[in-house]
């Protein structure tokens, strides 16, 4: 099982600072145990899990896209467990952006069904 400085340095590793800043407040605010919450944290850290922000997707994907290459870089997309796309909505997307970001969310709740 994880200790409780690897989950901060692991949760910081993909992206999510935040939650890492918040862990210690989670873990005395939780009626749980904190070996149930580190249990339930080292689940989550083995877990395949991806973190982008909307701008970085849609930037792979046009690149993808324009090098003809958008189903490769699709699946990149579709294979961790949980992808955590941040700043949907936060920002206007062109209609290639749009489109793109669409045709990747058809696939993804196909693939989650």
């Amino acid at each position: 099982m994880i200790e409780l400085e690897q989950a901060h340095h692991h949760l910081e590793e993909l992206g999510l600072g935040q939650a890492a800043q918040s862990l210690d407040a989670i873990l005395e605010a939780s009626s749980r145990s904190q070996n149930t919450c580190l249990s339930f944290l080292n689940e989550l850290l083995e877990a395949e899990l991806y973190f982008v922000s909307l701008a970085q997707l849609v930037s792979d994907l046009r690149k993808a896209y324009e090098a003809n290459r958008l189903d490769k870089r699709m699946r990149v997309y579709l294979r961790p467990r949980l992808l955590i796309v941040d700043e949907v909505g936060y920002l206007p997307l062109d209609p290639l952006a749009a489109n793109l970001f669409s045709s990747w969310c058809q696939l993804a709740m196909r693939r989650a069904v």
